[in-house]
C-alpha cells in the first residue's frame, strides 16, 4: 500500500511538471493557445487542491462510514489514468487540427487537471 501511495504521488509530480517543464512559450506554441492558458493549467492545481482537501479527509476518514485508504488509492489510480488518457487526446491530433481547435483543447486540457485534481485523494 505505501508503494502505490508512493507512485501515485510520483504520478502526480509528473502530471504537474508536464507544462511547466516546457515553458510557457513551447506549450503556448504547442497547443496554439493564447496568454494565460498555460498559466490557467498551471493554476488550477494549488487552487483546486484546496478546494479538494475537505473532501479527501472525509473520504479517508474511517470513523462515519469513511470511503477508506485502500478505495481511496483504487479511486485515484483510476483517475490518474483516465486524466492522462484525457490529456493525451489533444496531443495525438495534427498541429493545424490541435490550431484550429483551441477551444476544445484547452477544454479537454482543463478536464484532465481537474481529474488530476481529484486523483490526489
Amino acid at each position: 500500500m505505501l508503494g502505490l501511495f508512493v507512485a501515485l504521488g510520483a504520478n502526480q509530480c509528473l502530471f504537474w511538471f508536464s507544462f511547466s517543464s516546457a515553458g510557457t512559450p513551447g506549450v503556448a506554441a504547442y497547443y496554439g493557445f493564447g496568454d494565460g492558458s498555460v498559466d490557467l493549467l498551471l493554476a488550477l492545481g494549488p487552487v483546486g487542491g484546496v478546494l479538494a482537501q475537505p473532501l479527501a479527509t472525509a473520504l479517508l476518514s474511517s470513523s462515519g462510514g469513511g470511503f477508506g485508504l485502500r478505495a481511496s488509492m483504487r479511486l485515484a489510480g483510476c483517475l490518474s489514468a483516465a486524466c492522462t488518457a484525457l490529456r493525451l487526446l489533444p496531443t495525438l491530433l495534427s498541429d493545424s487540427q490541435r490550431h484550429s481547435h483551441t477551444t476544445a483543447t484547452t477544454v479537454v486540457l482543463c478536464v484532465g487537471q481537474v481529474r488530476t485534481i481529484c486523483s490526489r485523494f
